[in-house]
């Protein structure tokens, strides 16, 4: 039986020791369906995010074809969000449309991750829909298109 840790906040030393740690597994398939509230949307939900730290971590997603834009949002479970990926998403100037918002301090998660920053690791490309994020990308199933890898 995995132990889960309940912490009622984070700081930046623990979000870098989670970010950085190598075991991080998505077991599941990503499945993208319908959001119920944004017709033009597809999510998902509450994907867990398996770690060697006890953390209750999940990933969340959507995905906007028309645009096309992609967001991931890592949720620590009694924190809240401490990692989001944008890519070709809104504007945060002067970052641009493709950028991370990521934890700097406790009160990140409640303020909805303000600091955005711009990387040149993430890339995306409508025609596969795929996201180059490192090696932590699982394997995602579009409704329309079947898998994308």
């Amino acid at each position: 039986m995995a132990v889960t840790l309940q912490v009622p906040c984070m700081n930046r030393d623990q979000f870098t020791e989670l970010r950085d740690l190598p075991d991080k597994v998505i077991a599941s398939d990503i499945e993208f369906l319908p959001d119920k509230a944004i017709s033009t949307t597809l999510s998902f939900d509450q994907v867990e995010v398996e770690n060697g730290l006890g953390y209750e971590l999940v990933l969340n997603g959507s995905y906007i074809p028309n645009i096309p834009a992609l967001k991931f949002n890592f949720v620590v479970n009694g924190v809240g969000a401490i990692c989001r990926i944008e890519i070709n998403g809104v504007v945060h100037k002067p970052v641009g449309r493709t950028h991370k918002h990521a934890l700097i301090d406790e009160n990140c998660p409640r303020k909805n991750l303000p600091h955005a920053d711009a990387s040149s690791r993430f890339r995306f490309a409508h025609s596969h829909a795929t996201a180059n994020l490192g090696n932590s990308m699982s394997r995602i199933r579009h409704p329309t298109y079947g898998k994308v890898r």
